[in-house]
């Protein structure tokens, strides 16, 4: 039987999904005129992925999830984000962002991101599948609901096509593994940082 947390955090995606796509798309209208306004527009659905893991006891939510083993699990995100990300550069051949001549801003607004997204798919929303479906079904799930909420970034021609849908897909398994087998989420924040970084434009 699924449980009723479960079926609260389903109710919470659904209501971003259209959130986020209003959000995006108000984001790549003011880009080039107003770049601060359009970031800030653009964050507005990330802080809501956040708030779910955060809104209880951020205290624990930290020391839950970056406590376990943090030097071994970040060196591990690193080592795997460069090996993912280069492999990802070379042959997608797509590009995700443009950030002339700063490398900076785009460290921090892919650490941003990537914390956001790991934080609402993997520590929360893996985190509850779990208690309601075995870990090869959860993982299918969490990847797959990872994958649909990139079909609202409308800016991107990344991944608004089936096979890029895929790629993102199967991106949300190694992160959801990778999460599972280091029980810390710097590890799929690494990576998910390491990997924008090598498919953005500077």
């Amino acid at each position: 039987m699924i449980s009723m947390p479960f079926k609260k955090t389903i109710v919470w995606y659904l209501i971003l999904l259209p959130f986020s796509y209003f959000c995006f798309k108000i984001h790549s209208l003011y880009l080039s005129s107003s770049p601060v306004i359009a970031y800030l527009i653009g964050a507005c659905p990330l802080i809501l992925f956040i708030y779910l893991p955060l809104k209880n006891n951020y205290q624990k939510f930290f020391q839950a999830e970056f406590q376990n083993r943090l030097l071994f699990s970040c060196c591990l995100g690193l080592i795997f984000g460069l090996v993912l990300g280069f492999l990802s550069r070379l042959f997608l051949q797509e590009t995700y962002g443009l950030f002339p001549n700063n490398y900076l801003f785009g460290f921090f607004y892919w650490l941003f991101i990537s914390f956001a997204q790991e934080s609402f798919f993997r520590a929360y929303l893996l985190k509850d599948l779990l208690k309601n479906f075995s870990l090869p079904k959860s993982l299918l799930i969490s990847s797959l609901l990872f994958a649909l909420w990139h079909l609202t970034v409308p800016f991107s021609p990344l991944w608004l096509t089936f096979s890029g849908l895929l790629k993102v897909f199967c991106l949300g398994l190694v992160l959801g593994y990778f999460y599972l087998k280091t029980k810390n989420l710097a590890t799929p924040i690494i990576i998910h940082t390491a990997i924008g970084l090598f498919l953005s434009q500077f």
